[in-house]
C-alpha cells in the first residue's frame, strides 16, 4: 500500500515517488487487473492522489445472440381513394388500306324474260290514180316501225315513190316513173300515170 501525500508518495522502505511516476505505475497496474478486488485496490490508491485511473483495454466482443422470433403481421391499411382519370392520348395515324379481296363467284343466271311480241312484216299493193297517188289499207297495227316502197318496172320504165303519210291502218304514196324521152330542160322522173301498181312492205306490231 502506498503512503504519503502529494507531491510525493511512499512506495516502499525509504522510497517516495512523484505523481507522474505514480500515474505511470497505476496505469500499468490497471492494464494487468485480473479481478474485481485488484481493481478496487488500485482505485483506492488512486483516490489518495486525486488522479483518475485509466480504463483497461476492451475485451473481445461476445458472440451474436440468437435471432428473435418474427413479430406478427400488422393489420392491412384501408384502400386509398381512386386516382383521377388520365388525359386521353392522341389518336394514332390511320393504317394503310388492305389489299383488295378476291372476286366472288359468278351469280346464277336469271330467269328467262317473257317472249316479246313478234313483228308483223307484211307486203301490200295499190294502183295509182290520175295524179300518181296510190292509197294503201291494211289490218290495224299496234305500232308501225317502217314502211318500205319497192321499186318496180312497167313498159321499160322504173316505178318508185315516196311515202306522203301513214296511219295504223294504211298509207299514201306518191308514185313516180322514169321518162321515156329525156329533155335537157327537165329531170329524168315524172309522175306515174293512173293504173301503175305500187308495192310497199310494212314492218310493225
Amino acid at each position: 500500500m502506498l503512503e504519503g501525500s502529494a507531491p510525493f508518495l511512499k512506495s516502499g522502505p525509504d522510497r517516495y515517488i512523484q505523481r507522474p511516476e505514480l500515474v505511470n505505475m497505476l496505469t500499468s497496474a490497471a492494464g494487468k487487473v485480473k479481478s474485481d478486488i485488484e481493481r478496487e485496490m488500485i482505485e483506492a490508491m488512486a483516490s489518495q492522489t486525486g488522479l483518475p485511473v485509466l480504463n483497461g483495454k476492451d475485451g473481445v466482443d461476445g458472440k451474436d445472440g440468437i435471432d428473435g422470433i418474427n413479430g406478427t403481421d400488422g393489420i392491412n391499411g384501408t384502400n386509398g381513394l381512386d386516382g383521377k382519370n388520365g388525359i386521353d392520348g392522341i389518336n394514332g395515324t390511320n393504317g394503310k388500306n388492305g389489299l383488295d379481296g378476291k372476286n366472288g363467284l359468278d351469280g346464277k343466271n336469271g330467269l328467262d324474260g317473257k317472249d316479246g311480241t313478234p313483228n308483223r312484216i307484211e307486203e301490200y299493193e295499190a294502183t295509182t290514180n290520175a295524179s300518181g297517188i296510190a292509197t294503201f289499207t291494211w289490218p290495224t297495227f299496234t305500232s308501225i316501225k317502217t314502211i318500205l316502197i319497192k321499186n318496180g318496172w312497167a313498159l321499160g320504165q322504173m316505178i318508185g315513190g315516196v311515202e306522203v303519210s301513214h296511219t295504223l291502218t294504211g298509207c299514201v304514196v306518191q308514185a313516180f316513173q322514169t321518162k321515156g324521152t329525156l329533155l335537157l330542160s327537165a329531170g329524168p322522173m315524172e309522175l306515174a300515170p293512173a293504173g301503175r301498181v305500187i308495192k310497199v312492205v310494212v314492218i310493225g306490231i
